[in-house]
């Protein structure tokens, strides 16, 4: 049956129960990209999971693991095809790194230290809060409101305050 193709002129006509092949299997499909469908077994239904090859800008060979690995390992590969079971989200790099293990103080801000690693702010979320709405740069905003006059009305108790330059009008 070598180069033969099941079924003659008739593809839909040749029916395996099983297939062996003592050498390597090719799976084409014309100009469509080649698959390979595995069915679940007749009683269970009709459901199937399908392997299928995208476009690629070149051949590659992939090389499964000896076993199955354990629970909560997945499937990584070399970079070179060789594929190995691996602990899932073992690595927490850059600026994660310092708060890997460590619980964070509620309710603050998150910040960048010096080295760009993520900190946390002596600000609290209510502090945040109240530049809700505020845009541009704050200090200057911040500057403008305590420049010029101030109106005092009605009864106002100052203490320990410092006027310079006070004016009363009367």
């Amino acid at each position: 049956m070598d180069n033969s193709v099941i079924g003659g002129s008739n593809p839909a006509a040749g029916t395996f129960t099983a297939l062996t092949a003592n050498a390597g299997v090719t799976v084409k499909k014309g100009t469509s990209a080649g698959a390979i469908e595995i069915f679940e077994a007749s009683g269970d239904g009709t459901n199937k999971a399908t392997i299928q090859a995208q476009a690629m800008g070149a051949d590659y060979a992939l090389t499964l693991p000896a076993d199955a690995g354990t629970s909560g390992q997945v499937l990584s590969t070399n970079g070179s095809g060789t594929l190995s079971w691996t602990a899932a989200g073992t690595a927490i790099t850059g600026s994660a790194t310092t708060i890997d293990t460590e619980t964070l103080t509620a309710s603050s801000a998150m910040v960048t230290d010096g080295s760009g690693k993520v900190a946390v702010s002596s600000v609290s979320a209510t502090e945040l809060d109240y530049l809700d709405g505020v845009t541009g740069a704050i200090q200057t905003q911040l500057n403008s409101k305590g420049a010029g006059d101030v109106t005092l009305n009605g009864s106002q108790t100052l203490t320990n305050k410092t006027l310079n330059s006070p004016s009363v009008n009367t």
